[in-house]
Order: C-alpha cells, then sequence, then structure tokens
C-alpha cells in the first residue's frame, strides 16, 4: 500500500474535529462491526457508540482544539464532581445493560502522560472491564484495512490513489494463515473458552526470572509487527470460537514445547515458531518467518503461550 495513501488518509484524521470525528470514527466501526449501534449525537449519556457482540463500548474525544490534559484526564473520568466523565456515564447508564467486556477512549492522538495514566487507574480499580485507548495508529490501521470501496467513500477519495489492487503485506498474510491454522486443528473444550489470569509480570520476572531480558526485548521487537497482527485480525473477524480455538492451541502446544525444553521460554519459543513454520510451509508459499514468532511473542502478555497455573 502506497505511503502517500496512509499520509492522505492520516492528514484527514487530523483534520477532523467533534462530531465530524465522530462520524469519521463511525464510518469505520460500521464497516467492521455490522452490529455496531450509535446514538443521538446530543443524547447520548457517554455512549458514541457499541457493539452487542464483541460487548464493545465506545466514547470518541475529539476537542475542537488542542488535547488539553487536565481536560481529557476529566473527560475520561471525573467521579468527584457533578459534571461526571464518559467512564462514570457508561458506568451509570449502559455498563450493566449488555454485559460489556472493554471501554473504548477514542482520540485521534495517542494518549500520554496524565490521561494515559488515568487509563490505567481504571484498569486497575476491579470493576471487570477492560479500558483501552484506541488513537490515531488504531484508526489508520483500521482505516486501511477496509476494503478499496470502503475507504474511498468513507475519506472521499479519488480511484486514481489506488492505481494497484490494495494488496496485503506478506506478514500479514502469514498472520491470517497462522491463525486459520491454528483454527482448523484444535478441537475446542469447555476450558478453551475461559481466559487464563493475566499476570506477564508474575510470569517473567518471577516465573521465568533468569530469562526476563530475553522476553523483554522480544516484546518490544513486537511492536514492529503489531500493526500487521491487528490488520490481519481485523480482516478475519475473529468471532468467539476462533479465539478460543487459538487459545486452546497455544495453551496446549506452547505448554508441551516448554516442558520438552526443560522450562526454557526462549528454546520453546524457537521451537515452537520453527513447528508452525513447517506447518505452513506444506502450502508451499512464502512465510515470513518473524511474523510467526513475534505472532506467539504477542500472545505471551495474555497468558495463551506459556499459561501461568
Amino acid at each position: 500500500m502506497s505511503n502517500s495513501l496512509e499520509e492522505i488518509i492520516k492528514a484527514i484524521i487530523f483534520k477532523k474535529n467533534g462530531k465530524e470525528f465522530q462520524k469519521l470514527v463511525w464510518d469505520i466501526l460500521i464497516c467492521q462491526y455490522p452490529d455496531f449501534q450509535t446514538p443521538e449525537m446530543n443524547h447520548d449519556l457517554g455512549n458514541d457508540g457499541y457493539s452487542i457482540k464483541e460487548r464493545l463500548f465506545v466514547a470518541v474525544y475529539a476537542p475542537e482544539k488542542e488535547y488539553d490534559n487536565k481536560k481529557t484526564v476529566k473527560k475520561i473520568s471525573n467521579s468527584n464532581s457533578k459534571d461526571l466523565g464518559d467512564y462514570e456515564k457508561f458506568v451509570n447508564n449502559w455498563k450493566n445493560k449488555y454485559e460489556f467486556e472493554v471501554w473504548v477512549f477514542l482520540t485521534k492522538e495517542d494518549l500520554k502522560g496524565l490521561p494515559h495514566q488515568k487509563l490505567v487507574d481504571l484498569n486497575n480499580n476491579g470493576d471487570g472491564i477492560k479500558k483501552e485507548n484506541w488513537g490515531l495508529q488504531q484508526i489508520l490501521s483500521r482505516s486501511l484495512s477496509l476494503n478499496e470501496k470502503d475507504i474511498r467513500r468513507i475519506y472521499n477519495l479519488q480511484e486514481d490513489l489506488f492505481p494497484q489492487k490494495l494488496k496485503r503485506s506478506n506478514e500479514v498474510e502469514t498472520i491470517i494463515d497462522l491463525i486459520e491454522y491454528i483454527s482448523a486443528n484444535n478441537e475446542l473444550t469447555e476450558g478453551d473458552f475461559e481466559n487464563s489470569l493475566p499476570d506477564p509480570d508474575r510470569k517473567i520476572y518471577n516465573r521465568f526470572k533468569e530469562y526476563c531480558k530475553s522476553i523483554e526485548n522480544e516484546i518490544k521487537e513486537y511492536a514492529l509487527y503489531a500493526n500487521a497482527i491487528f490488520e490481519a485480525e481485523t480482516t478475519m473477524g475473529l468471532d468467539t470460537i476462533t479465539v478460543a480455538k487459538i487459545r486452546g492451541f497455544l495453551k496446549c502446544k506452547s505448554k508441551r514445547f516448554l516442558r520438552e525444553c526443560s522450562d526454557n521460554p526462549m528454546n520453546a519459543l524457537d521451537a515452537l515458531s520453527d513447528y508452525l513454520d513447517n506447518e505452513l510451509k506444506v502450502s508451499n508459499k512464502n512465510y515470513d518467518h518473524n511474523a510467526i514468532r513475534y505472532y506467539l511473542i504477542s500472545e505471551i502478555p495474555k497468558c495463551n503461550v506459556f499459561p501461568n497455573e
């Protein structure tokens, strides 16, 4: 995909504020979540859209002027005032309606500093809701994962900006084929639908303390493939059954290779990557081995690879 197209879309996103930005977000999310519900803008009670199927709730914030850290913090959560933040509005009006699991504070810039810390604090309140920020990179990645027709319609782009049919990168194709292989080679059990308790700190710094620096470096380098993984998963539109199959397969295989490698996670990661690489090579495609490895790395903090007991 050409850089010029990416830069044009990014520039359009930057120009959108307030209701225009909210409308842009809706257009993108409706393409990705067919059941996505949008509210009346003046009577939303903190609701800027939600998907019952995905148990996902969205609050959008794009001020007319630049983001101000203090105002953004209050917009996220402001429980000590009559002027409630978006999260309090969500809790009071929506949280228990459809058993939501994820609350997204969606902005056109990535949150940093105090607003980022506010989301971290909210994630530690123990109410069972995962709080996320989707910023510029998320919006851009989601936009570029759409088909050409929807991209042109949403961003009002001329067809000559698409000189060739949009092609996915090799790493995205690799991850898509990897997910398809995993989901086709795992028989579901009841336990596959259960999330392991994510506790990456205990895993990395206690359980695998001898290898913590190596694992840290792997996770940092994984960021190079984060967009490819996100694009692959978004393109596929993973449902609950596929996610459960992935979870069950990775837990079973990673525990097996960890045992065979005498609890050395780095050797087990090498072995599991090679195993999956060889399985995919049967189709005679030119796969990106690093994409396979970093997909596995992305599942370590989620406790799907090397799950904590």
